[in-house]
């Protein structure tokens, strides 16, 4: 997926060429494949599950298709701290969500995490992509 990120840029999207978005997409609909195997050889690894949120950002996943994704990772770890830091970032307002969305889903990790955990911490980081 990094390749991905590469094909297009760092530019905003308004600076983005539509060779660079083919070129992200298609690398990004190929990595998806790559991510199915690695789940089916690992079935208890939230990792090849959570490494397909990017996939659901950059190819814009409905919210339906990332709810099922979500579900698949939090049967594996349901406190996993990056997937969750990703996850908000689908549910900002910038990409697929919007302000109630990010901070509802900020609120319900942080309230439903143990202690010592830091997903409460995703309130901050939703605070500040609200304001940024």
């Amino acid at each position: 997926m990094a390749f991905a990120g590469e094909a297009r840029g760092a530019k905003r999207a308004k600076h983005t060429t539509a060779e660079q978005f083919q070129g992200f997409h298609q690398l990004l609909s190929q990595a998806r494949p790559a991510c199915q195997e690695a789940a089916r050889l690992a079935p208890d690894d939230p990792s090849p599950w959570g490494a397909q949120i990017s996939i659901a950002l950059g190819l814009g996943w409905s919210h339906e298709d990332f709810r099922s994704l979500w579900t698949e990772i939090v049967a594996r770890d349901p406190h996993h701290y990056g997937a969750h830091l990703a996850a908000l970032q689908y549910w900002c307002a910038k990409w697929r969500g919007s302000k109630e969305l990010m901070f509802g889903f900020a609120e319900e990790a942080a309230a439903a995490a143990p202690p010592g955990s830091l997903l409460p911490v995703l309130r901050l980081y939703a605070a500040f992509e609200h304001e940024h």
